[in-house]
């Protein structure tokens, strides 16, 4: 297959094995991923607003919490966003402060806090 590089000239294809990737490829955010890629993130919910015990939080994409990345070590007593739809909260949390799994009541039976409880 012919290509032209960034100088207009014209190369040969040459094809590059998987452990190549990112490496003299032209591609500097291939390196950029390969050098983050031995992190473990986390996603925590944030509350968005004041919340109150008894409010219901209404997960990714709604009105009353957002995620944050944060480093997987850091986060392990936090609430996942994912887990955050129908979560009931048990006490006060304050704008823009994490919520913590203490903080909520999940609902045992969903599947995704199943599977929350046995990667655990």
């Amino acid at each position: 297959m012919t290509m032209f590089n960034t100088n207009n000239r014209t190369t040969t294809d040459t094809r590059r094995t998987r452990g190549d990737r990112g490496r003299r490829s032209g591609r500097p955010w291939a390196l950029a991923l390969t050098l983050v890629a031995g992190l473990a993130m986390a996603t925590p919910a944030t509350a968005q607003d004041a919340l109150g015990a008894g409010d219901v939080l209404d997960g990714i994409g709604g009105d009353t919490c957002y995620g944050v990345a944060a480093d997987l070590a850091e986060g392990a007593e936090l609430l996942p966003i994912g887990l955050s739809g129908h979560a009931v909260m048990r006490r006060p949390v304050g704008i823009d402060r994490p919520v913590t799994l203490d903080d909520v009541e999940l609902d045992e039976d969903a599947f995704l806090v199943r599977l929350h409880r046995e990667m655990a």
